[in-house]
């Protein structure tokens, strides 16, 4: 038998309770530690004679406590520092401790035994290198970020981003930080530089930026015509020669009219290709997304639906309409108020309106006409039994990406918890499709993906799949979860090679790919954010920002460790384009236009808190299904949970999903 080391109890049913651990086995940001082995490391030390080791979860995070020998005379920080050097000899860089205390004495019970509630709370500042203060205002701006972030007491100039617990999901929140402060700075620079005294010489601040100047909305209050005059943003467009005549037939339909319109801009490049796709598809739009939660009672669905109005009024993206019937370019058209478009479920006598729920959520063939705003449709069904409700939501993707569905979930939880007034202010997407139209013109983007793809004259087609149009149906699926040790080998060996987990998903991915094209030199898609780069507030609003941009892989690098060092550079490269126009893109490579580019899409996500579960079950409101498609025949997702990974794929029925799951554990291995 194999001991496992967990404490369970054995009920009468059969099953195992987990209970906790017979020994001091934990684990933090996915790796199982035995706090043992770290304290035996301690005590090698020449100048501990006693310590305790324990994880704290404010973060969950390794905190020392150290009794000095009594003729020591080195102060906190000098032993702190030769402390952590004799850990950095003997163990790996996840076992260290993120913080050190000296104490006088390890706190004991009456019976001699170790005080766990007697430890003193981690003082932070005693886990950084020597404190040095900021000399500069930047620098100033960048440690208050830094201390409200990570939850450290006092940052100085020499500490280190990460060392102090920091991910890539905090970055995203420094470079929000620092754009209400007027500052930026590119998440590449603080991957690369993540001290912050490095860091600080990357910033800029908004006048040293080229950055472009949205023109404001020039739309008066309760107009009773929109004018071609005051929709400044139709300049941007690449297709001109909208005319009145055309404008005025396209708002016919708006209800309430000119008044009820509070914007009119073009699509965003991010937003054309999932345009294209809905006017080729036929009867069903595979970017029509659903989301089944379950809501306790109908005092509860009451609340839901007033905090979900408050939600709509506060994002732009959500009272849009795309109108496009005999114009020269689609149209986004804000309204300035909505009505949620409400069905109640009719259900026959003994039906359970929980699976004819499920069953309407897994529905293959759905639709919205994306010139009815808001492209956002409930369905609900309540159990005459227990009085719960069932809440089908469907949106389109076009407005709101998978970011965007935690905002609108993690707000309403802010309204029914009546902490609304705390959210921040979301900037008008309008901001964005700005950005992403200017940044289109640049020649930067044209030169970089040039270099990248002008020699590729052949696509990579894995089994030899090229529609890239299709409608989402007829895929074999299967989510598969990476094995814990695994996981933990892979988070030691991105800690070793000095790269985010990401970066080697997306290099096995391309060892993977190379097998299923018979390729050696391969390109695929990566998913990006599109919240990272030059738009303020981006962060905290609703709307379709993630962007497909290609990443080309040559496997022919003379070892791993070179092909994922490239990886790493190749993706930090992408970074500053993530809001290119992926259509133009293609017309970089030396491949005809009829031809794609690559047929498989890769998506690395973080998902730690999918749809903020904790905060809506704390509301009486539980998430129970979802789906996402893509109109890629291979699409490819990581989910990073934090401890471990999963991986779900979506294939063209003619293969196996769970075998290209297996494969990529196999490469990852």
């Amino acid at each position: 038998l194999y001991k496992t080391g967990d404490l369970v109890r054995w009920l009468a049913d059969g099953n195992l309770e987990y209970i906790g651990r017979k020994d001091s086995q934990v684990k933090v940001r996915g790796f199982r530690i035995e706090l043992g082995e770290v304290e035996s490391a301690l005590l090698a030390c020449s100048s501990i004679r006693e310590a305790v080791v324990v994880a704290r979860d404010d973060p969950k995070r390794l905190v020392a406590y150290v009794v000095p020998i009594l003729s020591n005379e080195l102060d906190d920080s000098s032993l702190i520092d030769e402390c952590r050097s004799s850990l950095k000899a003997a163990l790996p860089d996840y076992m260290l401790p993120s913080l050190f205390m000296r104490l006088d004495a390890i706190p004991l019970t009456a019976n001699g035994k170790l005080n766990r509630k007697g430890l003193p709370a981690p003082d932070a500042s005693l886990g950084q290198h020597d404190y040095v203060a900021p000399s500069t205002e930047v620098e100033r701006m960048l440690c208050e970020v830094w201390q409200q972030l990570l939850g450290v007491e006092r940052v100085g100039v020499s500490d280190n981003f990460f060392e102090l617990g920091g991910h890539s999901l905090l970055a995203m929140q420094v470079i929000a930080r620092l754009q209400q402060q007027n500052l930026t700075v590119e998440i590449r620079d603080l991957i690369s530089q993540p001290s912050l005294r490095d860091l600080a010489l990357k910033v800029k601040t908004k006048q040293q930026t080229d950055g472009y100047s949205v023109p404001e909305n020039r739309i008066p209050l309760n107009s009773d015509a929109i004018t071609l005059e005051m929709l400044p943003l139709l300049s941007l467009s690449p297709i001109d020669g909208l005319t009145q005549d055309e404008l005025d037939r396209a708002l016919i339909n708006i209800p309430g009219g000119a008044a009820n319109v509070q914007d009119i801009y073009p699509l965003a490049p991010n937003q054309e290709g999932i345009f294209y796709h809905h006017r080729m598809a036929d009867g069903h739009d595979p970017y029509v997304l659903p989301n089944l939660i379950l809501i306790d009672s109908a005092e509860q669905f009451e609340s839901f639906m007033l905090a979900l109005k408050l939600v709509f009024d506060r994002h732009d993206s959500l009272r849009t309409a795309i109108v496009w019937r005999d114009l020269p370019q689609p149209l986004q058209v804000v309204l300035r108020d909505v009505e949620l478009p409400l069905d109640w479920v009719e259900l026959n006598d003994g039906e359970d309106a929980g699976v004819i729920m499920q069953g309407r959520c897994a529905e293959p063939r759905k639709w919205i006409d994306l010139e009815q705003a808001p492209l956002f449709r409930l369905e609900v069904a309540k159990s005459e039994q227990t009085g719960e409700h069932y809440v089908l939501i469907k949106f389109h993707h076009i407005i709101s990406d998978h970011v965007g569905l935690e905002i609108i979930h993690r707000e309403i939880a802010a309204y029914l918890n009546n902490s609304g007034e705390s959210l921040a202010q979301p900037i008008a997407y309008r901001e964005f499709v700005a950005q992403g139209l200017v940044a289109r013109d640049g020649e930067s983007a044209e030169r970089f993906f040039t270099d990248m793809l002008s020699e590729v004259d052949e696509p990579t087609l894995p089994f030899g799949l090229d529609n890239t149009q299709r409608d989402g149906l007829g895929i074999s699926e299967y989510t598969g979860t990476v094995p814990e040790d695994l996981s933990q080998q892979i988070r030691l060996a991105a800690q070793t090679l000095q790269v985010s987990s990401a970066v080697l998903f997306h290099a096995a991915w391309s060892i993977v790919l190379s097998k299923y094209s018979a390729r050696e030199n391969v390109v695929f898609g990566t998913v990006v954010s599109g919240r990272l780069q030059g738009t303020l507030g981006a962060v905290d609003t609703v709307g379709m920002f993630i962007n497909t941009l290609p990443l080309r892989v040559n496997l022919t690098q003379a070892s791993v460790a070179e092909l994922i060092t490239k990886v790493a550079e190749d993706l930090s490269e992408l970074l500053p384009f993530e809001q290119a126009s992926l259509a133009q893109i293609q017309g970089c490579s030396g491949l005809s236009s009829e031809l794609p580019l690559f047929s498989s899409l890769f998506n690395y996500r973080h998902s730690v808190a999918p749809l903020e579960v904790e905060e809506l079950i704390g509301s009486g409101i539980t998430p129970l299904a979802g789906e996402e498609r893509s109109n890629y025949p291979l699409a490819v997702s990581v989910d990073d949970l934090g401890d471990g990974f999963s991986v779900n794929v979506q294939v063209d029925a003619s293969q196996s999903a769970e075998r290209i799951v297996a494969h990529m554990v196999t490469a990852l291995g």
